[in-house]
C-alpha cells in the first residue's frame, strides 16, 4: 500500500483537471466565498492552493498591513520538523469554536495537509502548547 495516494476529491482534481478547469477553479477562488468554493469543488482552497501555484495557475499574494507583521514568508530551509507530542492518558478535551485570520487558516491548513498523520485537534493543541510555553504560561 506504500506509494498509493489517497483518492480525495482534491487528488482526483489534481490528476484529471484540464488547464481550463484549473484556471476556472483559481478564478472561482477569487470570486466565491470559502463555503461556496467548497460546495462547488468538494474540497477547500487550502487543500489545492499549493498545487495551483506549482502548476503556474496562481501566484500567492503578499500580505499587507497588519497581516504582513503577523505572517512572514518562510522558505523550506527555515522550516523545522513538526512533531506532535504524546498526550498523557486521561487528558480531557474541551470543544471550542474560534475565528482565525484567513492567512493563518491557510497556513494551518497547509500544515495539516503536510502532516496528515496527525489529527487537526492534535496539531492545534501542539501549536498552542508550544506558544503558551514560549510566553511563560
Amino acid at each position: 500500500m506504500e506509494g498509493k495516494v489517497k483518492q480525495t476529491k482534491a487528488q482526483k482534481f489534481r490528476e484529471k483537471a484540464t488547464d481550463e478547469q484549473w484556471k476556472e477553479m483559481v478564478a472561482d477562488h477569487e470570486k466565491l466565498s470559502n463555503d461556496e468554493f467548497k460546495a462547488k469543488y468538494e474540497f477547500t482552497w487550502g487543500a489545492i492552493m499549493n498545487d495551483a501555484v506549482a502548476r503556474g495557475f496562481y501566484t500567492k499574494k503578499k500580505n499587507v498591513g497588519d497581516q504582513a507583521s503577523r505572517s512572514k514568508s518562510y522558505d523550506n530551509k527555515s522550516r523545522k520538523d513538526f512533531i506532535v507530542d504524546d498526550i498523557p492518558k486521561g487528558t480531557k478535551k474541551k470543544q471550542r469554536s474560534i475565528e482565525l485570520y484567513e492567512d493563518i487558516a491557510a497556513r494551518l491548513n497547509n500544515l495539516r495537509n503536510d502532516k496528515c498523520q496527525y489529527t487537526f485537534a492534535s496539531i492545534l493543541n501542539q501549536l498552542l502548547d508550544e506558544a503558551l510555553k514560549k510566553y511563560g504560561y
